[in-house]
């Protein structure tokens, strides 16, 4: 995914994560004891601005990260952001529509991948994301996971 600084763009995901009612169906392991997983991967690819140099961040230590929410019945706003984590020397966030957003409101579980520290970037600078947003099945390990990539 090509990020440019100066693009009013800083988050991508999925409107359509996961549909509520699979989600919500214990039986699936998505949601369990009120409580739900859900994880991400982020592969960063930095172009510096001189010519064709692209650099490769890549350590496997701090791509991935686990969000556990807990009393998901409870969660009344429209959305939540998880705490901002490190990957590809860059700080991101997840955000969280509980009850979907947009046309899947009621419909669709959605989130998304941001990007939280947009204000680092020099000018020139472009950054290639490649991520995987993933639901955790917390009883079989079966889990809902959805890839996006733009170079």
């Amino acid at each position: 995914m090509l990020f440019i600084p100066s693009a009013i763009k800083n988050k991508w995901g999925f409107p359509q994560m996961l549909s509520l009612s699979i989600f919500n169906n214990a039986s699936n392991g998505y949601l369990i004891g009120d409580s739900c997983v859900f994880g991400v991967e982020v592969f960063v690819i930095k172009n510096e601005g001189k010519g064709e140099l692209f650099s490769m961040i890549k350590d496997p230590s701090d791509v991935t990260f686990t969000w556990e929410v807990q009393k998901f019945s409870e969660l009344t706003k429209e959305f939540y952001y998880s705490q901002v984590y490190l990957a590809g020397r860059h700080q991101w966030k997840l955000k969280l529509f509980p009850n979907g957003n947009t046309k899947q409101k009621g419909k669709h579980l959605s989130l998304y991948l941001g990007l939280d520290d947009r204000t680092k970037f020099h000018a020139g600078w472009e950054l290639f994301v490649e991520f995987t947003l993933r639901i955790r099945d917390q009883v079989r390990s079966h889990h809902h996971e959805k890839t996006s990539e733009f170079t």
